[in-house]
């Protein structure tokens, strides 16, 4: 009974070091890819500065991320967006990020709003706002992201 009582012990200590290390691997993971997107980003950003692609490729990377700093993505949609209106994709892009990512609805409708009223006839954005006028999420929760 003791015996068995040490292996469970041992097999208890290895396990829970395996766990710990692969929480450090995957900080260090997130760190890295965090890390080098921020230096694309900078980098780019200082041979065009004004530049609205700049900053929505910045946004799709950062929404992509599997950690805390996706949750910043919104801010890089909204400032392409500021600088150049005329993409539609910068619009379809920002509201999917809501709608899907972060799950702020009436924020996702606002953007999907602002783009149809400059694309009327764009079948994406259109797309991505029809669960929203046809009341078809009944999940809808409210969440300001100051877009």
């Amino acid at each position: 009974m003791t015996q068995t009582i040490k292996i469970f012990g041992i097999l208890l200590i290895i396990l829970v070091g395996q766990i710990v290390n692969g929480q450090v691997d995957n900080l260090s993971k997130n760190s890295k890819l965090f890390d080098d997107e921020q230096n694309r980003y900078e980098s780019e950003l200082k041979t065009n500065k004004d530049s609205a692609e700049v900053y929505w490729k910045h946004a799709n990377v950062t929404a992509n991320f599997t950690f805390i700093a996706q949750k910043d993505a919104w801010k890089f949609y909204k400032r392409a967006i500021e600088i150049d209106s005329s993409k539609v994709i910068y619009f379809i892009d920002y509201g999917k990020y809501l709608h899907e990512t972060i799950r702020a609805f009436d924020a996702a409708t606002d953007i999907y709003s602002k783009g149809l009223r400059l694309f009327p006839d764009n079948i994406e954005l259109n797309n991505g706002f029809d669960p929203f006028t046809n009341k078809q999420n009944g999940t809808e929760t409210k969440h300001k992201t100051n877009c």
